[in-house]
């Protein structure tokens, strides 16, 4: 691909072309990656893509892999934009919906996989890069929002800005998204913008309707215990390991949990709220993380770890002001 490539850009042009941008993110694709084998991991994406394509976007101008997403163009003119807008949106309502079950069935796919996918919404001008009939890439900054709004679809849904056009959509798929002023980085750090987002699937933090700014990080360490100890905890009954924040989080989603599992050799797991496992529970103005004790006795326990082996836990996260 890399000789094809070179080839292809020594008479590449660019085209103005009106888009819109498409950014599909896998929503719990890291814990996934650490738990399953990368051959499985390959089969997933291969299947899931195709599906995705095949089924849902057949039609589009360009796909391009992004790791755990896919970008996909669809080109419109003036005269098409309402119904291509329509059309486009209701596609990824019914991909949002369907995502979970589009592996089921396949005799490849005999383990768990992620459920839920964070999609963004942009529409524009951008810039198509072709030669000789063959698209290589798109550009522009369109597609660089499309990316940012895909950030604020969590757990998951659909996020698309202002600009994409709300009063265009049939009345009755409007009424399925709601507003909200947000800062963007790189896009609007300084003045909000307005995205909308699917009320019944997405949460918008109070962390991106403020300001952007450095945020201070604080940093939790647990006690060293041994193996052993967890272990004893879940026989006893201790199903979650519950741990108090020192200060609301301002972005849980930053939120990162390290699991230390050797201190002599520092081999660790690593974790956000949204891994299988682990999530943030609020009790009035306090915050705790809870980490479920069998899901780290099952990679332990996987990877041979011994009972009297040194551990701990960090918890890093960005801390609202004392007294916010």
């Amino acid at each position: 691909m890399s000789i094809e490539l070179r080839r292809l850009l020594e008479n590449a042009k660019g085209t103005n072309e009106h888009i819109i941008a498409i950014v599909l993110d896998i929503r719990g694709f890291t814990p996934f990656c650490k738990e399953e084998e990368s051959l499985n991991v390959a089969n997933f994406i291969k299947r899931v893509y195709i599906r995705i394509i095949d089924d849902y976007f057949p039609k589009a101008s360009f796909y391009k892999p992004t790791g755990d997403g896919l970008l996909i163009i669809i080109t419109y003119t003036p005269e098409s934009l309402k119904d291509i807008m329509t059309n486009t949106v209701k596609t990824c309502l019914s991909l949002v919906q369907d995502f979970g079950e589009l592996c089921k069935g396949d005799s490849m796919i005999y383990f768990d996989t992620p459920e839920r996918i964070g999609i963004g919404l942009s529409r524009g001008t951008a810039c198509c890069i072709s030669s000789g009939g063959t698209i290589i890439d798109y550009s522009g900054r369109v597609i660089n929002l499309a990316s940012r709004l895909n950030d604020f679809a969590r757990p998951f849904g659909i996020v698309f800005d202002q600009g994409f056009g709300l009063p265009l959509l049939p009345k009755e798929m409007q009424e399925l998204f709601l507003g909200e002023n947000v800062y963007v980085r790189g896009i609007a750090e300084d003045k909000p913008m307005t995205i909308y987002f699917t009320k019944k699937h997405t949460i918008i933090p109070a962390s991106r309707k403020m300001p952007l700014k450095e945020s201070e990080w604080v940093e939790w360490t647990s006690d060293v215990k041994a193996f052993k100890q967890l272990k004893e905890d879940i026989t006893s009954g201790v199903k979650i390991m519950g741990i108090e924040l020192e200060r609301r989080p301002l972005d849980e989603k930053q939120i990162t949990i390290q699991y230390i599992y050797d201190l002599d050799s520092n081999r660790f797991f690593f974790w956000g709220i949204d891994s299988k496992g682990v999530q943030l529970k609020t009790t009035g103005k306090k915050y705790f993380v809870g980490i479920a004790n069998s899901m780290i006795a099952e990679l332990c326990d996987k990877i041979g770890v011994k009972d009297d082996s040194k551990q701990k836990i960090i918890i890093s996260y960005p801390a609202a002001p004392r007294n916010a």
